[in-house]
């Protein structure tokens, strides 16, 4: 499947793409089945679960495993872990699935995008997994968003989030610090600190903001009482003002790229930034027509 055929393609529309001859469900011994180990989604809810298999036992699958063969009498699932996980817990023998056939990249494509549109998915699942995909397939942050049915600046504000050193990565994963207060504190050296400041202190994601602005002026003032170059929290913070980032803080040298795509995005044009070390640069706006330049012109005025 070409790049181009998949862009605002939705999900059963990809599923139902290819499938056996006689595109029937069958009824398949649930030891056979097995998860799959590339599955983005690493934390399921046990409540969640429970609730599932309450469900299942009463009234039973609704909506039949979307599986794959990968030996004979052998099957992987591409759609409804949550389901299969829910029949084990049930005691089932037997579950219905339907198997698909279906080229490898399609079935990872099909598993990925699957598991970040269910709403239970956790942030930095989902950031995980939007990552994979665009290492995976090549897209551009709009690709994406297109797919997904998702704003530009959304898919990379989550990716951003895999930035954070692994130790602040669990503590949003566990709760002790939220999305907000994991995006202000992106590319600070001293992010392992902060978060933890945040935990104890119970900050606020406003508060946190006081105190990154607190610690930018005292760095703005050493700046001017022995001039050296700013440097942030610790060596170089720059403040980037944008209403759909919630007034994230960010560094400017540690997102050169995604200066690059909310410039891009803000006016539909492909555009190249490039600095020099003495802190200068230039900004190239690319057009394929002249109708481009002239909308881009009336922007302006």
């Amino acid at each position: 499947m070409s790049k181009n055929k998949v862009l605002g393609t939705s999900l059963s529309s990809l599923i139902d793409s290819k499938i056996t001859e006689n595109n029937k469900m069958n009824f398949i011994n649930i030891d056979q089945i097995e998860p799959d180990p590339k599955q983005p989604r690493r934390v399921f809810n046990l409540e969640s679960l429970k609730e599932l298999e309450i469900s299942i036992r009463n009234y039973g699958i609704l909506q039949p495993i979307i599986t794959y063969a990968v030996a004979f009498n052998k099957y992987r699932i591409i759609s409804g872990e949550r389901r299969y996980r829910a029949s084990l817990m049930a005691g089932l023998k037997q579950i219905p699935v339907i198997v698909k056939d279906l080229q490898e990249n399609e079935l990872l494509k099909i598993s990925l995008i699957e598991n970040i549109q269910r709403e239970n998915l956790t942030i930095l699942e989902e950031a995980r997994a939007y990552n994979k995909i665009l290492d995976i397939f090549n897209y551009s942050h709009i690709d994406l968003a297109n797919i997904l049915g998702k704003t530009r600046s959304h898919v990379s504000n989550l990716i951003r989030l895999l930035k954070l050193p692994i130790t602040v990565q669990n503590m949003l994963e566990k709760g002790e610090i939220s999305y907000g207060h994991a995006r202000a504190i992106i590319g600070l050296e001293n992010s392992e600190k902060i978060a933890e400041k945040i935990k104890l202190e119970k900050w606020s994601v406003r508060e946190l903001e006081k105190f990154i602005s607190k610690e930018i002026k005292k760095l703005e003032h050493d700046k001017v009482k022995n001039d050296l170059p700013l440097k942030k929290l610790d060596k170089n913070i720059s403040n980037i003002s944008d209403p759909q980032l919630e007034n994230t803080n960010l560094s400017i040298h540690d997102d050169f790229q995604y200066l690059t795509d909310l410039i891009s995005s803000k006016i539909a044009m492909k555009v190249k930034l490039e600095s020099s070390k003495d802190g200068k640069g230039k900004v190239s706006i690319f057009f394929n027509r002249l109708e481009e330049l002239e909308g881009f012109l009336t922007k302006l005025k």
